[in-house]
């Protein structure tokens, strides 16, 4: 495993808030409320709701190995740099898709991209500086259906 040349956040970083581009405006029609609802981590639970769906899938699911700090989570130093896309059931309030998103300016602080211990990304250089490297994506297997994809991929061209 690589270590990142500078510490990780500590497990209480805050994570920002999501911006306006990912806040619903109210509904003033009266209809009924969406089965599901997209937005950004905004405190360490809503990123604790996501390693848990990410465990559920890569190692439950897909058998992945993860070591993590913490059992039934998958989680790495990357997480408190980036900003954690999140689809709720609206009902149950329970997390049902997940993305991580490295925007630039945080990769240049995490030293460098988590998909750089994996590949050469060299040719990339010259767009570096406007990445926003994607990853650990997942939805819950209840969930797999054409409304939670739709939502995390407008969530995505929101971002």
């Amino acid at each position: 495993m690589t270590v990142l040349p500078v510490a990780p956040l500590p497990a209480t970083a805050a994570v920002p808030a999501p911006g306006p581009a990912l806040a619903a405006a109210p509904d003033p029609s009266g209809a009924p409320e969406p089965a599901y609802r997209v937005s950004l981590a905004t405190c360490q639970d809503d990123v604790t709701a996501a390693q848990r769906l990410r465990h559920l899938v890569f190692a439950g699911e897909l058998g992945a190995r993860l070591e993590g700090p913490e059992p039934g989570l998958d989680s790495d130093a990357f997480d408190a740099y980036c900003d954690h896309l999140l689809v709720r059931e609206t009902a149950t309030g329970d997390v049902v898709a997940t993305y991580r998103l490295l925007p630039p300016d945080r990769a240049r602080i995490a030293g460098r991209l988590y998909a750089e211990s994996e590949f050469d990304l060299t040719r990339l250089a010259p767009i570096r500086d406007d990445l926003v490297e994607v990853g650990r994506s997942c939805v819950h297997p209840a969930h797999r259906d054409g409304a939670v994809i739709a939502l995390v991929w407008a969530g995505l061209a929101r971002y």
